[in-house]
C-alpha cells in the first residue's frame, strides 16, 4: 500500500508535469494562446476589472498570432479598457495601431 505522502508527491508531480508541458507547448499554439488572453481580458473587462485585462490583452499580443483579425481584436480590445481608465492619450495610440 501507498503511504499518503507518497500519494502527495506523486500528485504534485503529476500538476508540476503537466504545468511544464502546458507551458512548453504555448509556443507551438500561438493562436490558441493568444485566443484564451482575449477571453480572459474580455472576462475582466466585465468585471471592469481594466488594469487586468489590459495586461491580458498585452500578453496575448505577446504571443505573436497569425490570425489577423484576432491581434486587431486584441489591440481594440486593450484601446477600450485604456479608455475606460480614463486614458485616452494611450487609448487614442491603440487605436492608431488597430487602423494600420
Amino acid at each position: 500500500m501507498v503511504s499518503l505522502s507518497a500519494r502527495i508527491v506523486l500528485a504534485v508531480g503529476v500538476h508540476a508535469l503537466e504545468s511544464l508541458q502546458e507551458h512548453w507547448l504555448k509556443g507551438f499554439f500561438p493562436s490558441d494562446n493568444a485566443e484564451s488572453f482575449k477571453n480572459d481580458g474580455n472576462n475582466n473587462f466585465k468585471l471592469k476589472k481594466y488594469r487586468w485585462a489590459i495586461d491580458n490583452y498585452t500578453e496575448g499580443i505577446k504571443c505573436k498570432s497569425k490570425d489577423r483579425e484576432l491581434n486587431a481584436i486584441l489591440y481594440s480590445n486593450r484601446a477600450a479598457a485604456h479608455f475606460h481608465l480614463g486614458k485616452v492619450t494611450d487609448y487614442l495610440r491603440w487605436v492608431n495601431l488597430v487602423m494600420k
